[in-house]
């Protein structure tokens, strides 16, 4: 059992770093990261009979499950932050609310599995079972998570394509949530393979004692046990009339009858 209790333990850490990274990712808003074009005249410096020119500048942006922050001028830090949902055209905000429900069930799954494999540490002889149901907890929790991270990418990019001009981006790529959250998808799929592992030792060797069982009883009549040592009994002589101890009678004739006179009865069995 020392190599299952290995991959359990293994096991517990993978699970406690992928909840951290999936909801790191789940509460930041630097899925996507990009810049937005603006135009602004400027006029000419020397001569003032010109119309002015049309100069280009950007501003930064970065939007996750919650929020969308814009940078409000160029050269400056403060941003205005929208939420998501507003941002999104009606059509979309039912998969946009189901992508934030995937995510959550994801997470839910990952604590849940946490707690069966302590469970499975801790009691040695349900952790079979207990492996097992862990095991389909990480692939699920796994499966919904990469399920609501794609389901948000396609809503961020049909979103942009059917929003308004002053909203769609001059150039966006993928932020650092992003790549948090696939390295915890990553995190939990090697979670999952290290569970299924234990499970599998942990079946081979119960059908390993099992085997050894069925063998032991079926040789055991085929082993003759020792014979029991003798039981000393200690020797009582019978007794016999000629061992007897002779009861002595006593001669009521010879007693004086002061004696005797409370006992009546002595005086009818006197011999």
């Amino acid at each position: 059992m020392g190599a299952y209790f290995h991959l359990i333990r293994f096991a517990s850490v993978l699970f406690v770093a992928t909840i951290a990274l999936s909801c790191t990712a789940f509460v930041t808003s630097h899925w996507t990261v990009g810049l937005h074009r603006h135009t602004k005249e400027q006029a000419a410096s020397n001569d003032s009979t010109k119309a002015p020119k049309e100069v280009a500048y950007y501003t930064t942006f970065h939007s996750g499950y919650w929020q969308q922050c814009k940078q409000i001028e160029e050269y400056s830090k403060a941003e205005n932050c929208t939420l998501i949902l507003v941002m999104i055209p009606d059509g979309e905000r039912n998969e946009m609310y189901m992508s934030i429900g995937l995510e959550m069930l994801s997470i839910l799954l990952l604590m849940l599995g946490t707690v069966f494999n302590m469970a499975a540490c801790c009691r040695p002889e349900t952790s079979p079972k207990v492996t097992a149901i862990t095991a389909v907890l990480a692939v699920l929790a796994g499966l919904t998570g990469m399920l609501s991270r794609m389901m948000f990418i396609t809503i961020f990019r049909f979103s942009i394509e059917i929003g308004p001009d002053d909203q769609k981006p001059y150039s966006w790529t993928y932020g650092w949530s992003f790549m948090v959250a696939w390295g915890g998808f990553l995190c939990c799929m090697v979670t999952a393979i290290s569970v299924l592992h234990a499970y599998t030792i942990a079946v081979m060797e119960k059908q390993e004692r099992w085997a050894i069982e069925q063998w032991l009883q079926q040789s055991a009549p085929l082993v003759r046990p020792d014979p029991p040592p003798p039981v000393s009994i200690p020797h009582t002589p019978a007794v016999t009339p000629a061992t007897r101890t002779p009861v002595k009678r006593v001669d009521w004739n010879r007693v004086p009858e002061n004696m005797i006179m409370g006992y009546p009865f002595c005086q009818q069995t006197a011999i």
